[in-house]
């Protein structure tokens, strides 16, 4: 049983001056359940709002890619976050951390967006 996990996020974690039309993808280990990736399980957020930034998923069997419904703000840190309810083709839910003995970690990552 090996959960899968995100092996590669763009943008990159702690990249700065991105685009404020920036998509947001996050790659597989292994092929996911598409209809798990659902904007319950893969959302942004600016700052430190609870709320998501609204967006659209193009999801595929190994990434998602979200794209923002409008630009994002200038100079602004944003988070991404897949979340434990992705779960690959034997029902294995996501575990960024791969450590069994902690429970399953979503994963997480930063980026700021450039000026106007």
């Amino acid at each position: 049983m090996t959960a899968p996990y995100v092996t590669d996020t763009s943008p990159n974690d702690g990249d700065g001056k991105v685009s404020r039309t920036t998509t947001v993808t996050a790659t597989f280990s292994e092929e996911v359940q598409q209809d798990t990736l659902t904007t319950a399980n893969v959302q942004l957020f600016s700052g430190n709002s609870k709320k998501p930034v609204k967006a659209t998923l193009s999801p595929t069997s190994t990434s998602v890619t979200l794209t923002p419904s409008s630009k994002l703000d200038a100079n602004t840190i944003y988070r991404a976050v897949v979340g434990t309810g992705v779960k690959d083709l034997a029902d294995n839910a996501l575990d960024q951390d791969r450590d069994p003995s902690n429970g399953n970690q979503p994963k997480q990552w930063t980026f700021t967006t450039g000026p106007k």
